[in-house]
């Protein structure tokens, strides 16, 4: 079954789908079926139409309930939609209900639908639907009841225990946000909350281990995107707790809890919507284990300043995000688990980055080698990156910026790369001789090559034809102290703001410009290199 991305309706009614191929743990209370005496299949009324079973519903609780329906025989022709419909009185349609939701059918027919906020203690009839060339035909009908619940709009801070018993005396199944951090110890007096409208916090504590009491917790930030904040909980050694949180509406941030060595508890959590995901400053992580059901980050992942994390492999599941930030992690080599990705952004993806920083022993960056749309690309400090191969699927950005890597050989994993449409900076990475691997580039905004002690011409670049600008020097070749020749610019015909070349003591070659400075009118500066150079000199001198 395809994956469905979740949105948000604005009704009381019924919310929506989380996942059609989602699996949730079964709740603790019974979900009331009331007895429908139907047969298996409804008797098309008509000549063709597809036949259908509507499966009893599962996992109902304060917050979710699970759909699922089977299509027994498409009947005269391959059915185009199907999936359920709901309404507060019998026989919904998919012109008359409450709500619809679509479901794409796996190769034995089954179908299911995770349908997310669900408003307490009334009746609903669901059924199945297919369409098909005849027509619409429906299973037969499921009644159910969703269970009574509590709920308030007040927002509490809790810093005792004893505060927290009270609390948890109201029975409330929602509360608008939620603060828990100084002495409490234990949560199970929150045993009813299914969600949180608003945001939660639990941080600053010293006795609170896990999250046990928090099993029924399913969402945090229902009405309006906030956050979850799990922060400098000194004692906290595990997610316990959590098994059953789906989805975090606005910002979940797991924060220096010096304890905790992986993820495990975050079972079913599959997107944080409308925020980000960051997991920042664990002195203990080693993995990600227990995030392997999140598929979606919509405003980016961010792993940072874990010392000891070496394993993103529990990402392997994670299908989009606006971006990626993967930064001072001390002990990770590699980033094997993001290859489930194959665009970093959405839309023009002129804000989605990947960024590489600070991660003194990465070595391979394998795990992005499916992405081939992103927009801006940053790899930064990481002191043992000899190659960029993994990112080769890449043939346009907004941004490069390939600074400090003093390790690097060689650009090759660039080499499907054509367009930058604004700035390519090429600073510092002292084992460069060269540019190899931007064979294909034939068009950047602005070209910066500063401070590569190795460079000692920038063949690589052959392709290029224009540097577009816009604003201030388009190409700037800076401080490179080993630099002889600009060989690899022979192409470069067209540049529409200034240049400036300085501070290369031995760079004596300029011809390499001579097509360029045939027609090129605007600011040139050759400052404190081998020769002295301008474009009349340079036009006399080159043959």
């Amino acid at each position: 079954m395809r994956y469905k991305i979740p949105y948000f309706l604005r009704t009381p009614a019924l919310l929506l789908t989380i996942l059609s191929t989602l699996f949730i743990q079964s709740c603790k209370k019974e979900p009331e079926i009331l007895p429908v005496n139907q047969p298996a299949a409804t008797p098309p009324t008509i000549q063709g139409l597809a036949k259908l079973f509507t499966d009893s519903i599962s996992d109902l609780s304060n917050f979710s309930v699970t759909f699922r329906g089977r299509i027994l025989d498409q009947g005269v022709s391959a059915v185009s939609e199907s999936g359920m419909v709901v309404d507060t009185v019998p026989n919904a349609t998919i012109s008359k209900n409450l709500n619809k939701f679509k479901a794409t059918p796996d190769a034995s027919g089954q179908m299911k639908v995770i349908v997310t906020y669900v408003p307490e203690g009334t009746t609903y009839y669901m059924r199945t639907y297919a369409v098909n060339s005849a027509g619409t035909a429906y299973g037969n009908e499921v009644v159910f009841h969703s269970p009574e619940g509590k709920s308030t709009l007040e927002t509490f801070e809790i810093k005792t225990q004893e505060q927290l018993v009270a609390l948890g005396a109201k029975h409330y199944t929602s509360v608008q946000s939620l603060r828990i951090g100084g002495t409490v110890s234990d949560l199970s007096p929150l045993k009813d909350l299914a969600f949180v409208t608003g945001g939660m916090e639990i941080s600053g504590t010293s006795l609170l281990k896990d999250f046990s009491g928090l099993e029924h917790l399913e969402m945090v930030g229902t009405n309006f995107p906030n956050s979850l904040r799990l922060e400098g909980n000194r004692g906290l050694i595990s997610l316990k707790g959590l098994n059953k949180l789906k989805m975090v509406r606005g910002y979940f941030y797991i924060l220096s809890n010096p304890l905790l060595t992986d993820l495990r508890g975050l079972d079913s959590y599959t997107m944080t919507n409308a925020g980000e995901f960051r997991v920042d400053n664990c002195a203990s992580l080693r993995s990600l284990d227990g995030i392997e059901s999140m598929i979606y980050c919509y405003d980016g992942l961010a792993i940072m300043n874990n010392p000891l994390l070496n394993d993103l492999k529990a990402l392997r599941n994670l299908k989009g995000t606006t971006g990626i930030i993967i930064g001072a992690n001390s002990t990770l080599t590699n980033l094997n688990g993001l290859e489930g990705l194959t665009q970093v952004g959405i839309g023009d993806l002129e804000f989605a980055s990947i960024t590489l920083q600070g991660n003194p022993l990465l070595t391979s960056l394998e795990g992005l080698k499916n992405i081939s749309k992103c927009g801006n690309l940053n790899i930064n400090g990481n002191a043992s990156l000899r190659s960029l191969n993994g990112l080769n699927a890449l043939s346009e950005l907004n941004y490069v910026q390939v600074t400090n890597n003093i390790s690097l050989a060689d650009l090759q994993g660039l080499n499907g790369l054509k367009t930058v449409n604004n700035n390519l900076k090429i600073w510092e990475n002292h084992q460069l001789a060269n540019m190899d691997g931007l064979q294909k580039l034939e068009k950047v905004g602005r070209l910066d090559i500063v401070m590569n002690k190795g460079i000692k011409d920038l063949s690589g670049l052959d392709g290029l034809k224009a540097v577009t600008g816009p604003n201030g020097y388009a190409i700037t070749i800076s401080h490179n102290e080993n630099l002889l020749s600009l060989h690899g610019l022979e192409q470069l015909g067209s540049s529409t703001e200034g240049i400036q070349i300085m501070y290369n003591k031995n760079l004596a070659d300029f011809c390499p410009l001579k097509l360029l400075m045939s027609s090129y009118k605007s600011y040139f500066s050759a400052l404190d290199n081998k020769i002295k150079m301008d474009p009349q000199i340079l036009q006399s001198s080159c043959k």
